[in-house]
């Protein structure tokens, strides 16, 4: 299937392989919602926010309750400066075992450009627990630290990295938090679909 293909594609690195192959599958077989969504993040990843927006739109049009349509929905808005929606649908997601690590992450960007730091570690920790659930798995360095050290935060500067509209924030966070996937994590492709 082209689906399953493309998806080892990207596994492999091959993106502009990959998309060829998603676009292909929507294109032949338009309801194809996981073909869609798959595209939908890589248009995502590549910061075409209206390609990645009609994708997830036409694979919740065909699929309504799929969670990855819901979670590629919330990215963009979050990235279209719409944040309180994006965290409506990310909120409903959370109880979710599919894509829990993303939703956690897109929560943390969320909470971080808004300035809610506690909540922002909180939700990018969550993240990496979910993709590291075994101690010591993850990556030196890659969780914001929580204990005492950082009573003593760093003074306040703007962040090219910004999740949202330019403010002041604090320096860039760690990679595993403005990154997806972290290098470190092995993604399995998602399911094939019947």
């Amino acid at each position: 299937r082209m689906y399953n293909l493309g998806q080892k594609l990207q596994a492999e690195g091959k993106s502009e392989e990959a998309v060829a192959i998603y676009e292909k599958a929507v294109a032949e077989y338009p309801s194809l919602s996981e073909a869609r969504c798959a595209l939908g993040f890589m248009k995502l990843a590549a910061g075409d926010l209206a390609a990645a927006g009609e994708h997830f739109q036409v694979a919740l049009t065909h699929e309504p309750a799929s969670s990855a349509a819901r979670l590629g929905q919330a990215a963009v808005l979050a990235r279209t400066g719409q944040p309180r929606q994006a965290e409506h649908i990310l909120l409903s997601l959370l109880g979710q075992k599919s894509n829990a690590g993303r939703v956690r992450y897109e929560l943390g960007r969320i909470y971080y450009a808004r300035g809610e730091l506690d909540k922002a570690v909180t939700f990018y920790q969550d993240a990496l627990a979910t993709l590291f659930p075994e101690p010591g798995l993850a990556a030196a360095g890659t969780a914001p630290p929580t204990d005492a050290s950082t009573a003593s935060a760093p003074p306040v500067q703007a962040s090219a990295l910004s999740p949202g509209p330019a403010a002041a924030r604090p320096p860039a966070a760690p990679d595993a938090a403005t990154a997806w996937p972290p290098k470190a994590a092995a993604m399995p492709p998602a399911p094939a679909m019947g």
